[in-house]
Formats: C-alpha cells, sequence, structure tokens
C-alpha cells in the first residue's frame, strides 16, 4: 500500500535507508530525522512509502522544495532528497505514484540533491 509519511515510524525508514545504500552510507534515526521531516522544505504530498500488509517498509521516497531565497532553475520543481527500497518493483511504484501527484500538483519538474540538509 502507498501512502504518505504520516504515521510511518522515521526508524524503520532509516533501516531501509541504510540497507539500500549500504553500511557507507548507514544513517540513524536522528540524522534521516534531521535530513528528511525536520529539514526545511519537507514535501509531506510528494513523499511516498509502499508499506506491505505486514507494516514492512518496501520503498520510500522523499522530497523536498527548496527556500523560496534560493534560485533554482525552476521556481516549480521539487528535489528528490533520497529514497531506497527493498526490491525494484516496490521502487519503481512508488517513484510512479509520487511523480503523478508531483504532476497533479503543478510542479514541472524533479532536481535530484541540491537542498537543504541533502544526504
Amino acid at each position: 500500500m502507498i501512502c504518505d509519511w504520516r504515521g510511518i515510524l522515521t526508524k524503520d525508514l532509516a533501516q531501509c535507508h541504510s540497507m539500500f545504500f549500504g553500511e557507507l552510507y548507514e544513517v540513524d534515526e536522528p540524522l534521516f530525522r534531521l535530513n528528511t521531516v525536520d529539514a526545511p522544505g519537507f514535501d509531506w504530498g510528494a513523499s511516498l512509502v509502499d508499506q506491505g500488509d505486514d507494516g514492512e517498509i518496501r520503498a520510500f521516497i522523499a522530497f523536498k522544495r527548496a527556500p523560496k531565497a534560493w534560485r533554482t532553475s525552476s521556481p516549480d520543481a521539487l528535489h528528490l532528497s533520497t529514497l531506497g527500497f527493498v526490491d525494484a518493483e516496490a521502487g519503481f511504484r512508488v517513484f510512479t505514484e509520487a511523480v503523478n501527484r508531483i504532476r497533479d500538483r503543478g510542479f514541472d519538474s524533479i532536481i535530484y540533491g541540491m537542498e537543504e540538509r541533502h544526504f
């Protein structure tokens, strides 16, 4: 089931992130929260989770808006901050759903990184 981040434990998302990126880029929950839900510009509408019936996080994606004072290539762009998944199909599903929601909200592009508190 794909849903937004509300009600999802950030410790579970941090664990999925660390499994996806490996030991070299492992993050703990406080750092994960700092760079996502506690960061300025975190976009609750575009950031999504694919969660199994058993509660397991299968995939997630996090987006942020650039601060208004920043000059970006497009004011109607969102920044892809991070993503992670346990299998490619789940990752594809959550990314596709996020892109659809982003388009429905009037954003015209996705920028990878370059946002405040990027991983």
